[in-house]
């Protein structure tokens, strides 16, 4: 689960340091504020913030009430953060299931 925490939180700062590099990437931010949740199928519901124009670390909490909600299991989350795996083929597979806007899922895209 620590690997997997370190790689969510090595993401969360690659997606702030597009935004910071990006200016269509942060246009299309700007002015967003969501909630995200990964839900871990084994494991707990880790939480992060996108608001002010960055993606706060990813924490434990309640996925209720997130704007975006991934979810898949720690084996598939670990497979995509290391590039083993593409977000398309787990979907396709039913590995990983998202629940998010279409403009949201772009934004999303970046992070993965």
């Amino acid at each position: 689960m620590a690997e997997l925490l370190e790689g969510l939180q090595a993401k969360a700062a690659l997606f702030n340091t597009r935004l910071a590099d990006d200016e269509g990437f942060a246009k299309m931010v700007k002015g967003k504020d969501r909630t995200v949740a990964i839900v871990i199928t084994d494991g707990p519901a880790l939480i992060a913030r996108l608001e002010g124009g960055s993606l706060t670390q990813f924490g434990e909490g309640d996925s209720s009430g997130a704007d975006v909600v991934v979810k898949a299991s720690s084996e598939t989350l670990l497979a995509l953060l290391k590039r083993e795996l593409s977000p398309i083929k787990a979907y396709v597979k039913g590995d990983l299931k998202v629940k998010a806007s279409f403009r949201d899922l772009l934004m999303m895209k970046k992070f993965f």
